[in-house]
């Protein structure tokens, strides 16, 4: 054997060994990352920026007030609708508690409902902590009275639009809801499920709201109409609006504002509606049972103190702001908007806006809450070739007054009554859902 070869094999023993030293623990050497003192289990259909941002900034601040380390185990089951689904299914199962702490973000409508069922905790939050959010503001709800739920950011709803694609196609930028029910928009529109999606969900309660339940559903039916195809997230459809994929979308605030600032106002735009919006609360609340409720207790605390609306408010780097992904959401607390007004890309101040021209009732929207999925799910989404083809065949740009010829197979009556009765029983739930697809389908005969 030669110098070379010997030399070789040396080397590779040595390297070996190495390799063998570094996998073989060393006694009392730390062997991975050191374990929480505790866990707080948390359900939510939040993306991943605000759930990086408030895991370590909660961690932190955990650790300040108590000395103790705490880690946050995120529960991903879709959207709201999907969340809240298993939740409840997960407390029929066992209802002294399902082994998760708090329910995280989805608007407010599923808080009514939680409440109902009886499946929150109240949670009792510092008064120096809740003085600085408003009970109620404009007619909407930003925390609960019997201290439930906690609206923990605010939120806005309105319409995502390409300029570009506006201008090359001869459109105009809407100014209401409405205005996407235009038949010469049709394979124009972005619009997300809103049996997966709470966001999608509240901006057709909105319209059902704004307009009243013939006109408002007629609306609804012309803007899926137009609808090119429905994405299972809320935050795919602005993203297919800055690409060219369609011209208008449906989309919250913080998504349409996000995508505007990424590609550039001179491409993308978003719009409330003037006087047929809501500003609403994205709340947050501790589940029966939570196997941890004082940590759940202080994350609740968190999220509303000033610490906390700093990560949703303020811009990346700034003081107390997040470090990772900018939220861009609007702060429940008023004071900040005056006090850091400056360190944010939030473009509006709810708190002293004009006021909307409807007052939402929140009562009325979480009541029936499943039963206008069902309806929208199964009157308009499943049956989307067949509603477009009868779009295409029936409906002229030109035609005047084309909204009031649109026919309203579920009343609302009709409605209230199923959510308030049929739909706690799943065999007349589907008897309902049956015979209101044979509806749908004379009327696009």
């Amino acid at each position: 054997m030669n110098r070379t070869v010997r030399l070789i094999l040396f080397i590779t023993v040595l390297l070996a060994l190495s390799v063998i030293s570094l996998l073989i623990p060393i006694p009392g050497a730390a062997t991975g990352p050191a374990r929480a003192d505790e866990k707080l289990v948390v359900i939510t259909p939040h993306w991943d920026g605000i759930r990086n941002e408030f895991r370590p900034a909660f961690a932190s601040w955990y650790r300040e007030r108590t000395g103790r380390t705490i880690d946050i185990e995120w529960l991903d089951q879709g959207g709201t609708s999907d969340c809240v689904r298993y939740i409840l299914s997960q407390f029929k199962r066992t209802p002294a508690g399902i082994g998760v702490d708090l329910f995280f973000g989805g608007g407010t409508d599923p808080y009514y409902k939680l409440k109902r069922e009886g499946v929150l905790e109240r949670v009792s939050v510092p008064a120096p902590v809740l003085q600085k959010i408003p009970r109620v503001h404009a007619g909407t709800e930003l925390w609960d009275a019997d201290s439930t739920w906690y609206g923990a950011v605010l939120s806005g709803f309105g319409i995502v639009y390409n300029k570009r694609v506006i201008e090359l196609m001869n459109f105009r930028v809407p100014s209401g809801w409405n205005e996407l029910a235009d038949p010469r928009y049709a394979g124009w529109v972005g619009a997300a499920d809103l049996r997966n999606s709470g966001t999608m969900h509240l901006m057709f309660e909105i319209i059902l709201q704004a307009y009243g339940w013939e006109q408002g559903w007629r609306i609804i039916t012309g803007i899926t109409a137009n609808t090119k195809t429905f994405t299972k997230g809320a935050n795919e459809v602005p993203k297919m609006v800055a690409k060219g994929d369609v011209a208008f979308g449906l989309a919250i605030d913080f998504y349409g504002w996000a995508e505007v600032s990424e590609a550039g106002e001179d491409k993308v735009g978003f719009l409330l509606p003037a006087e047929l919006t809501i500003i609403g609360a994205d709340a947050l609340g501790m589940l029966r049972g939570a196997p941890n409720p004082e940590a759940a207790r202080l994350f609740v605390e968190f999220v509303l103190s000033e610490d906390g609306q700093k990560l949703w408010f303020l811009r990346k780097g700034e003081a107390g702001g997040p470090v990772k992904q900018e939220l861009n959401r609007m702060a429940v607390i008023p004071e900040l908007y005056r006090s850091h007004g400056d360190r944010t890309n939030v473009r509006q101040d709810p708190f002293t806006g004009p006021a909307g021209g409807f007052q939402f009732d929140n009562t009325l929207s979480s009541r029936r809450w499943s039963v206008v999925n069902d309806l929208a799910g199964v009157g308009l989404i499943d049956r989307h070739d067949a509603l477009r083809r009868w779009w295409r065949r029936s409906m002229r740009p030109a035609d005047v007054g084309y909204l009031e010829r649109l026919a309203v197979p579920v009343g609302r009556d009709e409605c209230l009554r199923a959510a308030d009765s049929l739909w706690n029983d799943p065999v007349k739930r589907n008897e309902t859902l049956l015979e209101w697809q044979k509806r749908f389908a004379r009327a696009y005969e």
